[in-house]
């Protein structure tokens, strides 16, 4: 049987050295006996974040950035109260990331003291979550690579500070064009700009407002007129009379529909299809002047009907009613003859009859139906009277009768 060698007295004295050891370290570095490294000693801008001037004052304080159970973001934010108020309002940079409790991320510690916060995160940031890209900021006016600073002095770095960066460089590049864009448009470049649009050869096509003509030749503010933002650079009305309400010689009687007349080129480049609206210029039609149907300059209300541009002549007072297009055509007024009769007037299989027949003395604007039918009007009155049909009725026979039957 094996039996347990007991423990010398060097073996004990070991282990008691050991935790005295370890108890004279823990009384001196406390929890840090068990950090991956020294604290960054990095100083914020101003005043102390929750009073602590840097990391590096909280290293015995391990609780502090660590704690069981707990997000190690949830406790950054206890000092960082101005990020904690980005994210919780869904606004700023920090809340316009993925994961913006992850804090560690893009400020690592425990590098330290010298260790820069912020570098990490200038690596692997990506700068389209600030709304301003990179995409068209890659090289300088003379073609070298851009860095950080030629933007920023420090970062991150306050709106106005970017704002005289962007004078600085696009100056270099096109100095009258950014004197009167400055002029134009303000002082404010990241109001309209996001790091993405063009800032030569730009398309207005692309806008859904082609340029043609005499607009290709416009001045940008001629249309955006104190227009200081992107949006209302987008707001910008596509409607004619906005710019040139001014120039409307027909003072609003047209409308706003400019283009259904006039084209980009001049003013005087006026061309206008009658065949859009409901009365097509045929015949006799198509060479009168505009004015002898719209006097005045009058396009809208003008009535579509014959007798309002020709009088009845004297041959046919009383007669024939207002209805020409019956016998009339736009080609000339003669020959005439008759172009539609609305009513059959071989009904019944009878044979055509006289226009008298129909209508007695020639008054084409009378109509009666017994001169064909052998009825007498009492007879008549008795029949529909057993239809409900009153007397003051039976004088409008095609009303119910279109087609005789």
């Amino acid at each position: 049987m094996r039996t347990r060698k007991r423990q010398g007295p060097w073996g004990c004295a070991s282990v008691l050295l050991g935790l005295a050891v370890f108890a004279v370290l823990w009384w001196w570095r406390g929890p840090a006996l068990f950090s991956p490294g020294p604290l960054s000693a990095q100083q914020a801008r101003g005043e102390p974040l929750g009073g602590v001037p840097s990391h590096a004052a909280l290293e015995k304080q391990c609780r502090a950035c660590h704690a069981p159970l707990q997000v190690q973001g949830t406790l950054c934010l206890d000092c960082h109260t101005a990020v904690d108020a980005e994210i919780t309002a869904g606004q700023g940079l920090h809340a316009r990331f993925a994961a913006p409790l992850n804090c560690r991320t893009c400020h690592p510690d425990h590098r330290g003291r010298q260790a820069d916060m912020l570098s990490p995160a200038r690596v692997a940031f990506d700068h389209a979550a600030t709304g301003f890209s990179l995409r068209q900021h890659v090289l300088r006016a003379d073609f070298t690579l851009m860095t950080c600073r030629d933007c920023h002095d420090r970062w991150p770095t306050a709106p106005e500070a970017l704002r005289d960066a962007c004078v600085t460089c696009h100056a270099q590049a096109a100095p009258s064009f950014l004197a009167a864009h400055r002029r134009a448009f303000g002082q404010d470049c990241l109001a309209c700009h996001d790091g993405v649009d063009r800032f030569t050869g730009f398309d207005h096509a692309q806008t859904g407002f082609l340029l043609e003509g005499a607009h290709g030749r416009a001045a940008c503010e001629a249309c955006h007129v104190q227009t200081t933002t992107l949006a209302a650079l987008q707001a910008t009305p596509a409607d004619c009379v906005a710019c040139h309400r001014q120039d409307d010689a027909h003072g609003g009687a047209f409308g706003t529909g400019c283009e259904a007349c006039h084209r980009a080129t001049t003013w005087e480049d006026v061309t206008f299809d009658h065949a859009q609206t409901a009365f097509p210029l045929t015949g006799a039609h198509a060479g009168v002047a505009c004015t002898a149907c719209h006097a005045q300059g009058r396009f809208e209300g003008t009535s579509p009907e014959c007798q309002a541009c020709h009088a009845e002549p004297d041959v046919h007072r009383g007669l024939f009613g207002q209805q020409c297009a019956y016998c009339h055509t736009t080609q000339a007024w003669s020959p005439a003859r008759l172009q539609d009769h609305p009513f059959p007037v071989t009904h019944g299989g009878n044979p055509a009859q006289t226009c008298e027949t129909c209508h007695p003395g020639n008054r084409y604007t009378e109509t009666t139906c017994y001169g064909c039918h052998e009825h007498t009007p009492d007879e008549v009155r008795r029949e529909h009277a057993e239809e409900g049909i009153g007397p003051d009725e039976l004088g409008r026979c095609v009303a119910c009768h279109p087609d005789g039957r």
